[in-house]
């Protein structure tokens, strides 16, 4: 067998192919051309080149027909000329209700593809009208709950503005508790210091180691 890529397919051998399948009773095409190149020389070709020089092939075979093949035809016979005429109207009459035919066939089609169309359609716009209500009353509760968490914070809110002033209000009492304590403390002392004076001039006795008064400040 000849190498693929060291074999050229040239105009004569597509020709010569072309003639064989011919002489065979067979028309030549791309393929069997192509076919009978693998025979011829083991290779098929491009079938783009095939093609191409297969048109070249069927140009040069018209050119090259005999008068015979090229020489106009006979006018038909009369009743044979009477005939084609009937067969020809028979076939437009025929033509004709089959062109109505499609045209109704066609008609009721459109007519069931519209009605298919518009039902589909209608039901589009049910799933969507549903999904925009759920979207809908998605929303009115996801906003219910967000008004409930705003009333839960400003209550929240009011409760730590109470405990803020309750606060405030026990760190003032705390600060008058402290100013009292410390006055009773130094009433006291005064007192100790009186009484333990009297004492002692009485007594004419030293006077008595003074001792700390428990302070009640913080």
């Amino acid at each position: 067998m000849l190498d693929e890529k060291a074999t050229v397919i040239t105009k004569e051998h597509v020709y010569t192919a072309a003639d064989n399948l011919l002489s065979k009773g067979q028309r030549p095409s791309v393929t069997k051309v192509r076919d009978e190149l693998k025979k011829m020389l083991g290779v098929k070709g491009s079938p783009n080149k095939i093609n191409a020089l297969l048109q070249e092939w069927w140009a040069e075979r018209a050119r090259q027909q005999t008068p015979a093949e090229q020489a106009p035809t006979e006018p038909l016979p009369e009743d044979l000329e009477q005939v084609l005429k009937n067969a020809g109207s028979s076939f437009n009459g025929f033509l004709r209700e089959l062109t109505d035919s499609l045209g109704r066939t066609v008609s009721g089609i459109r007519h069931n593809v519209a009605r298919d169309h518009a039902t589909r359609l209608e039901a589009s716009i049910a799933a969507e009208r549903e999904k925009a209500e759920m979207a809908a009353d998605g929303e009115a509760e996801a906003l219910q709950e967000i008004e409930q968490l705003e009333a839960e914070n400003e209550e929240k809110a009011a409760r730590i503005s109470e405990l803020e002033a309750a606060l405030a209000t026990l760190n003032t009492e705390l600060v008058v508790a402290r100013a009292m304590c410390g006055k009773l403390a130094r009433e006291n002392r005064e007192q100790f210091d009186k009484l333990l004076a009297a004492i002692n001039s009485t007594t004419k006795m030293p006077p008595a180691r003074k001792k700390r008064q428990p302070s009640c400040a913080a």
